[in-house]
């Protein structure tokens, strides 16, 4: 290179220009001079003077700092080169896919296991369920056969020698003449004037009423109490009446239901039936004996709203 050609130099951006020959070419007297009118030589270097100060240019920060081969890399706060930000980049790259692969994989082993825990249990259940209609299945037939040898068993009891049984059977004959089993008692008729068959029917009468005490007992939990479910079942299938005063109170019932309908209204007189106007004023004494704060069990609060849906009044 000859002496007369000018040296250029070109550095990096990031770099500080700390050149003795670099100070002089850019000093503010020599700003109008041509650099090519300015040479570098080894042997007549252009040196500043000894008292002339050193310009150099201000570092830029190293976040500033880009250029075609380096980068400043956030992460490490460091200024490196290109290919190296590339690898870094890509290692961390790598390691969120890695750690997304594992994430995947350990999600699909525990669906797995999820799965496979979810169908033996279903299998379990389907075993308890086949298991489960096979015991109701048996435990229906098992009833069936109860009943039945219940059903023989009471037959068989019914047949045997015995006071209650011979009652029983008197009772269904006195059935099959009258049509009903409310057995009552003729109070009126002396015992010395009365015939076999009047004796015959207090005694059934008597025997009747003895039942119902029976039954009462045997719903209160009564030890000892001679009534038998059995026996229950027999005087039921006849259509023994237990309480002979509610089934009266529920035929006078009837009889108001029906001439309501008829007629209209529930004023009954004893013009019109003598047994069911006596009924309506009974009903209306117990009304006003229960206002009065007395208790009237014979009148329940569900038979006076059975009376006043059918347009019974109490108070005339």
């Amino acid at each position: 290179m000859s002496t007369n050609e000018a040296h250029h130099y070109e550095f990096p951006a990031c770099f500080t220009i700390n050149d003795p020959i670099h100070d002089v070419l850019n000093h503010p007297f020599l700003s109008g001079t041509s650099s090519s009118s300015i040479t570098r030589s080894a042997k007549n270097p252009i040196l500043p003077q000894p008292n002339e100060p050193t310009l150099t240019q201000p570092q830029p920060q190293p976040q500033q700092c880009h250029t075609e081969h380096h980068e400043y890399h956030p992460n490490t706060q460091q200024i490196l080169p290109r290919s190296n930000r590339r690898t870094l980049d890509d290692q961390y790259r790598l390691d969120q896919h890695r750690k997304a692969q594992e994430e995947v994989n350990n999600a699909k082993e525990n669906q797995q296991q999820a799965i496979q825990t979810l169908n033996e249990i279903l299998r379990q259940l389907e075993n308890a369920k086949k298991l489960y209609e096979q015991a109701q299945s048996q435990a229906e037939e098992a009833e069936v056969r109860l009943e039945e040898a219940n059903h023989n068993l009471a037959s068989a009891d019914l047949q045997l020698p015995g006071q209650w049984n011979t009652m029983y059977r008197k009772l269904v004959q006195y059935k099959e003449k009258h049509g009903h089993c409310n057995v009552s008692q003729d109070r009126s008729v002396k015992k010395q004037y009365t015939t076999q068959e009047d004796q015959e029917k207090k005694g059934i009468a008597r025997w009747v009423g003895n039942q119902r005490v029976y039954y009462k007992q045997y719903q209160q939990g009564y030890r000892g109490n001679k009534m038998k479910p059995h026996r229950i079942e027999a005087l039921d299938r006849l259509g023994f009446v237990w309480d002979l005063k509610g089934a009266k109170w529920n035929m006078r019932y009837n009889e108001l239901v029906k001439f309501k309908r008829e007629n209209g209204h529930c004023r009954v007189t004893q013009k019109h039936c003598v047994e069911l106007s006596k009924w309506m004023v009974a009903q209306r004494y117990l009304w006003k004996r229960r206002k009065e704060g007395k208790e009237e069990p014979h009148l329940s609060f569900e038979r006076e709203n059975l009376l006043l849906d059918a347009g019974f009044v109490f108070e005339e």
